[in-house]
């Protein structure tokens, strides 16, 4: 590879590094924020559990999908949102 391929690599990881570490210290500065997120997330997942757990209660698969397999999905949707959520949504405020 060209030394300018690699010298855009390096440029774009410093420009994620700044910005997760913006994001991280924009969180923690406002912790009532940071605080008030959490418990939206949380009451999000408990009600979202809640609910699986009310269907899959009483059929044993939903669109060829059992229990374990959505928490999976879950899993991963949740993990992607926020990941995204920390690098790119937080700082499109400013």
């Amino acid at each position: 590879m060209k030394p300018l391929v690699f010298e855009e690599v390096k440029i774009r990881w410093v420009i994620l590094k700044a910005n997760t570490l913006f994001t991280l210290k924009e969180s923690l500065a406002y912790s009532l924020n940071n605080w008030g997120g959490l418990a939206s997330t949380i009451t999000y997942m408990l009600t979202y559990l809640v609910l699986l757990s009310a269907i899959f209660g009483r059929i044993k698969t939903l669109a060829g999908y059992n229990y374990s397999e959505i928490l999976m999905l879950t899993l991963v949707s949740q993990f992607n949102f926020y990941l995204a959520w920390v690098w790119s949504i937080r700082n499109l405020d400013h």
